[in-house]
């Protein structure tokens, strides 16, 4: 079975290595396990550095910890600019990121950035879902129980 590709925003990141506790949390462990397949890009590295530096200092060595220990494959950040999409984003960090996911398409980019990528506009024109860690663990675990029941109803039939 094909694993799920997702992307992961260094929101989201920071998160989960600042608590043991919600989403994003629950998410790099299941990362740390290879439950799915994920990616960053060199952009999102650089920007939870800077940030974890700036608001957690204390988290800096989970950071390091974390870039060494989990497997996430770190994409190079799209250096094309497309001025149709650039009219959907006010910072260019959030352009660079977002042209870096449409390149590598994965199934799901996971953001806590509501005000910039979980715009309509920029969901109907993203070629992956846009979703929180926790709407994207609710759905995949939906999916995981649909699956499982539909294989026990399966194992029933003659």
């Amino acid at each position: 079975m094909k694993k799920t590709r997702i992307f992961i925003d260094s929101n989201v990141l920071i998160a989960g290595l600042a608590s043991d506790q919600g989403a994003s949390f629950r998410l790099l462990k299941l990362i740390e396990q290879r439950i799915f397949d994920a990616y960053v890009c060199q952009l999102v590295l650089y920007e939870s550095e800077k940030n974890i530096k700036k608001k957690l200092p204390e988290s800096l060595p989970y950071f390091y910890y974390a870039l060494k220990n989990l497997p996430l494959t770190i994409v190079k950040d799209s250096k094309k600019f497309d001025n149709k999409l650039a009219k959907h984003f006010s910072k260019k960090s959030d352009l660079i990121i977002f042209q870096t996911i449409q390149k590598l398409q994965p199934d799901y980019f996971l953001t806590l950035n509501r005000k910039h990528f979980h715009q309509k506009p920029v969901r109907q024109i993203a070629h992956f879902k846009i979703r929180t860690p926790a709407q994207f663990l609710n759905e995949w675990e939906g999916n995981r129980i649909s699956d499982s029941s539909s294989q026990n109803f399966k194992n029933l039939l003659p």
